[in-house]
């Protein structure tokens, strides 16, 4: 047999499902050059001496010396988070003691200075978007427009969504097109307490019929068409920006760009609407592991009955698992029902009975359970965390009794 459909809505579409709210910055950022930092200054001396026929001579010398310009060469780094406090340098001069720093208005801490450096922590900011970075001397004073961007501080919220998995057939019911696969897909979201597991289930170690995740998300368009990660095994992953969907996506991973049991670094990201940046531990990848029961890796379709519906599996240390069951027609053809679940990766959970609401008797049911992994890494511009879970999916059938 075959099945089309083989795991539930990813959470990468989400954004396509709701109206968008103009996150996306939409700025023509300009990185500036760190060459001619400063002035030459310029010190000439010219003596005349000229004879006429008054006989009478002059001689005079001018000295001056120009005063460099202040300038405001770069800011690093370019963005930071509303709440303020975030360490940044400022390149440029001549700075002096007396120098103040203004990020769109407001003043900055400043934390130390020298000729051509100053270190300040960021204000807060009411609002996202680019403002001038100011820098005023007791002498002068010079502004670098567009030279930091404000995003709202996502500390203890979900600032990435995405999925990265492995996905593997099991036992003898599929048919020879049914070969293992991988995808990769993540979006940069407004802060949000949507966590990856809800893609599944509303609530942990609960199941739901025919769910549909309800959370409103938005996504920060940075303006870059592609963008790399570097696996921990070597491997690299490519991806393209899907504007249909909203997100960065590659649907066809081989085996070797899956990292098993392993982590990725986001390579750095450029675009024509956000600075660039780059992002440690983007995402994290389970090991394998098997379904114990039922016995889906075996020779023939095991029986699952509506009231006894008990799965198992070996290991641990995920942070969830997934299970997507699908219940199909009597021809074995369609999907006439599915249930998907968010657990707890303790080995085990019991489909509790009353979730189905067309269950029916010698029905082919496909099986995929899957061992999700979060990573540690935060998004640099907003402190926020990454959802984009690493998942192993293990697929086989069963028969209904």
């Amino acid at each position: 047999m075959t099945c089309s459909q083989t795991f539930p809505l990813s959470v990468l579409a989400l954004c396509a499902l709701f109206p968008l709210h103009g996150c996306g910055f939409g700025l023509d950022y300009l990185a500036p050059s760190e060459t001619g930092i400063l002035d030459t200054a310029d010190a000439d001396t010219d003596a005349d001496a000229d004879s006429d026929a008054d006989s009478d001579a002059d001689s005079d010398t001018d000295t001056d010396a120009d005063a460099d310009a202040l300038r405001v060469v770069s800011v690093t780094p370019e963005y930071g988070t509303t709440a303020g406090d975030v360490a940044v340098t400022i390149k440029g001069g001549p700075f002096d003691d007396s120098a103040s720093v203004r990020f769109g208005g407001n003043a900055a801490t400043i934390d130390s200075v020298t000729a051509t450096e100053i270190h300040v922590h960021t204000p807060s900011s009411g609002a996202e978007g680019a403002v001038d970075v100011e820098v005023a001397t007791d002498s002068d004073s010079a502004t670098l427009t567009s030279g930091f961007v404000y995003v709202e501080d996502a500390t203890g919220q979900t600032g990435a969504l995405g999925l990265i998995y492995w996905y593997h057939y099991v036992g003898s019911m599929w048919g020879a097109s049914a070969t293992d696969f991988g995808s990769a897909s993540y979006f940069y979201s407004a802060p949000t307490s949507f966590q990856s597991y809800q893609n599944w289930s509303n609530t942990m170690d609960t199941c739901t019929s025919g769910y549909t995740p309800s959370a409103a998300l938005y996504y920060y368009d940075m303006g870059a068409s592609t963008v790399s990660w570097t696996g921990s095994n070597g491997g690299r992953v490519n991806m393209a920006w899907d504007s249909a969907n909203s997100q960065f996506s590659n649907a066809n991973l081989t085996n070797a760009q899956y990292a098993s049991n392993g982590t990725y670094d986001q390579e750095t990201l450029t675009g024509t609407a956000f600075p660039p940046f780059a992002m440690a531990n983007i995402a994290k990848t389970p090991g394998t592991f098997n379904v114990t029961s039922p016995a889906i890796a075996g020779g023939s379709a095991p029986n699952v009955q509506r009231s006894t519906f008990s799965m198992q599996w070996s290991g641990g240390g995920g942070d969830y698992i997934i299970a997507d069951l699908q219940l199909l027609d009597s021809a074995g053809a369609n999907v006439v029902e599915e249930v998907t679940c968010a657990l707890n990766d303790d080995g085990s959970f019991t489909v509790p009975s009353g979730v189905w609401r067309s269950w029916a008797t010698n029905r082919y049911i496909i099986i995929t359970i899957g061992r999700a992994t979060l990573p540690t890494g935060k998004v640099p511009y907003n402190n926020g965390n990454s959802e984009i879970a690493g998942v192993y999916f293990v697929s086989g059938v069963a028969r209904t009794q």
